[in-house]
C-alpha cells in the first residue's frame, strides 16, 4: 500500500489484464473501448468468441481479400479479426481517401465493406468509385446512425450479430 492512501485503496500495477468476455455476439453493443478493454494488453479478441463455425471462402482454391472501411480504429480491427477468423484475407482503411488505392494495387481484393458516415468521402461515395474502378468487387455498407434509403449495396445496421457479417459475405459472393 502506497503512503497516505485510503486503507481501502491497493497499490496494483496500471495494466492489470481485463478478463475477455466468454462470448460476444454483437459488434459495437458497448463502447468501443469498454468492448475491447482499451488500456489491456492487445490479446486475440476472437478467441473464446462464440460466433459458430468458420464459413468457407466464396472459391475454392481462389485467394479473396475483403477490404474493411472505418474510421474508427477499433471497429475496423475487431471487423477485420472477424472476417479473418471466417478465414478470409483482409486489408484495413480508415477512409475512402486510403481505400481506393488499395483496391487499385490489390488485384485479390473482392469485397468492400465500409462505414457509410465517414469524415471525406463517405461510405455511398467509396462505394460509387469502387463500381466505377473495379464494378466486380462486391459492397457492403454498415451504419448505425443512417436513415434509410434507396441503396443498392447490401446494408448491414449496427450493431449486428457476427452470424450477419458472414451471412452477408457468404451471400454477396454467391451472386
Amino acid at each position: 500500500m502506497q503512503a497516505g492512501a485510503p486503507p481501502t485503496v491497493s497499490a496494483r500495477p496500471a495494466t492489470v489484464p481485463m478478463r475477455q468476455p466468454a462470448v460476444l455476439t454483437r459488434l459495437c453493443d458497448l463502447e468501443p473501448a469498454a468492448l475491447l478493454g482499451i488500456g489491456a494488453p492487445r490479446v486475440d479478441r476472437t478467441r473464446g468468441m462464440n460466433m459458430g463455425d468458420p464459413k468457407p471462402l466464396p472459391a475454392k482454391g481462389k485467394n479473396v481479400s475483403i477490404l474493411v472501411v472505418d474510421d474508427d480504429d477499433e471497429v475496423r480491427e475487431m471487423l477485420a479479426e472477424i472476417l479473418a477468423y471466417f478465414g478470409y484475407g483482409v486489408a484495413q482503411a480508415a477512409s475512402g481517401e486510403e481505400a481506393l488505392p488499395l483496391l487499385n494495387a490489390d488485384p485479390s481484393i473482392a469485397m468492400v465493406i465500409t462505414d457509410i458516415q465517414m469524415p471525406g468521402m463517405s461510405g455511398l461515395e467509396l462505394a460509387d468509385a469502387v463500381q466505377r474502378e473495379r464494378s466486380d468487387v462486391r459492397v457492403i455498407v454498415m451504419s448505425g446512425y443512417f436513415h434509410p434509403q434507396s441503396l443498392s449495396q447490401r446494408f448491414l445496421r449496427k450493431p449486428f450479430h457476427m452470424q450477419e457479417l458472414a451471412a452477408a459475405v457468404q451471400d454477396e459472393f454467391a451472386l
